[in-house]
């Protein structure tokens, strides 16, 4: 009989504060990236802005760039304000995608039926793996206080996830070979046992750092 496995309360509760967490980090390194850079410099009186563009070609000119606003010229961009800002553009870049992620665990649900693992989270994402698509399952971190795998699907079964921008952003996180199982699922154990026999994988697999084969039949 199928049955759906999700994320437990404590789990939610877990991956709503990482969320909630990367989106303050996410705004604060959005204004400190335009306060350390001066960005932030537009007055109704200036005709030529301070901007990224003019910023660039200060510092690739070393010189200042006129922009209309005689106390606050758009001068260019020391190495205290380069290296700062490469990390916090680092991070703005960094921290949507880690958002992503937790939106996908947050949204992550299992449902082992006779045909294969139906793994559904955000949106449209929804994808039945049979059986014999999964010929792995290795711990993701083996040192991890909590237990995160992922199961190892065959080549010939990788399929390509619509609409094209959620496949995308699916593929940056895990790839099309992998499918995580998060360590806050409920009754995360019987959902590993109920994978490894259907899909006749060796008991051993959990815990290893590598695929492990299926069993000859």
């Amino acid at each position: 009989m199928p049955k759906t496995y999700t994320l437990t309360a404590t789990g939610r509760r877990t991956t709503l504060s990482l969320l909630l967490g990367a989106l303050v980090l996410w705004v604060t390194a959005l204004w400190l990236l335009g306060d350390t850079l001066h960005l932030t410099l537009v007055h109704p009186t200036v005709t030529h802005p301070c901007t990224v563009g003019t910023l660039m070609r200060a510092t690739l000119q070393h010189q200042p760039i006129e922009t209309g606003f005689a106390s606050h010229p758009c001068t260019a961009a020391t190495v205290d304000q380069v290296v700062p800002g490469a990390l916090l553009l680092v991070m703005v870049i960094a921290l949507p995608l880690m958002a992503w992620n937790l939106v996908e665990e947050w949204s992550t649900r299992y449902t082992v039926t006779d045909a294969g693992l139906l793994y559904q989270t955000v949106g449209p994402i929804h994808v039945l793996y049979p059986w014999d698509a999964i010929v792995g399952l290795r711990r993701v971190d083996p040192q991890s206080v909590e237990p995160v795998d992922e199961l190892v699907i065959d080549r010939q079964h990788r399929v390509q996830i619509r609409p094209l921008v959620l496949g995308w952003l699916h593929r940056l996180a895990f790839g099309l070979a992998r499918v995580p199982l998060y360590a806050g699922i409920t009754e995360r154990d019987e959902l590993v046992a109920r994978i490894q026999r259907y899909s006749q994988l060796k008991p051993s697999a959990v815990g290893q750092g590598v695929p492990t084969p299926r069993r000859s039949l």
